[in-house]
């Protein structure tokens, strides 16, 4: 099985609090301080309650391939990458630099004292031009096989997951399966207030693949009654290191 140059299709960086805040919705002059090194624009308001689920974003930044979320629990910043122009070395050179920014300003929007769990999760996307279904059940072979395969039909879907604890008391989880990225052609309404209905299935395949998902988290150290805050720091080369010298090996070695 051929499979091309892998890259990072999204990049995502969670910070806890340690406590529910309940009156977040509230901050939003000192969000929109906190968090102008990387979001110019001001934050829109998702109006939800207080006394809502505390997990759904009250503040939201967005701009270009960059999103965050601000909710009673946590704050969530992601980066997007549209394509592979850039190799693995430069997209990680510019996950660090906003990454490390990102933590910088939730410094200033919440102490750290405060803070709590933090993760980093990586999407690296590996195209295949072979076709879903061979890639499907190269994955599968790869991961998990049983014989009796044959007694339930041809292989439709497939998930893979697994996680680890590394010496320095973090998980790592990774999980695989399959992608489809589809180019949807959007027709303009020819009158006012048209709804127009698209199709995803109708959509042209323009890359598919396999898809690892890597989560690096310090979740075993926050149990700890003498934690404090330790960072993505420690979390970054975890990352970067299985996706520069694992991913390849993991799918096709």
């Amino acid at each position: 099985m051929k499979f091309e140059n892998k890259y990072i299709s999204e990049a995502i960086c969670l910070i806890q609090y340690k406590a529910i805040d309940g009156k977040i919705r509230h901050r939003v002059a000192d969000a929109e301080s906190a968090f102008a090194d990387i979001f110019s624009g001001q934050s829109q308001q998702t109006n939800v309650p207080d006394n809502t689920d505390p997990n759904i974003p009250r503040l939201i930044f967005q701009g270009g391939h960059k999103q965050l979320s601000i909710s009673q629990k946590a704050c969530q910043f992601s980066l997007g990458f549209a394509n592979n122009e850039k190799t693995i070395d430069e997209q990680l050179a510019i996950i660090t630099k906003n990454l490390s920014a990102f933590q910088n300003d939730v410094f200033k929007f919440k102490p750290k004292d405060q803070l709590g769990e933090c993760a980093i999760i990586l999407s690296v996307n590996v195209p295949c031009k072979e076709g879903r279904d061979s890639t499907l059940q190269h994955i599968y072979n790869r991961f998990f096989k049983v014989d009796q395969q044959a007694e339930y039909g041809k292989l439709a879907s497939y998930s893979f997951k697994v996680g680890y604890e590394t010496s320095n008391q973090c998980y790592l989880n990774y999980e695989t399966d399959v992608y489809e990225l589809r180019k949807l052609d959007v027709p303009q309404p020819t009158t006012f207030g048209q709804v127009v209905q698209i199709a995803v299935k109708d959509g042209a395949v323009i890359e598919e693949g396999v898809r690892i998902r890597v989560d690096v988290n310090n979740k075993p150290k926050v149990r700890s009654a003498s934690y404090a805050y330790s960072g993505i720091d420690e979390l970054m080369p975890i990352a970067f290191d299985f996706v520069v010298a694992k991913v390849d090996k993991l799918i096709n070695s």
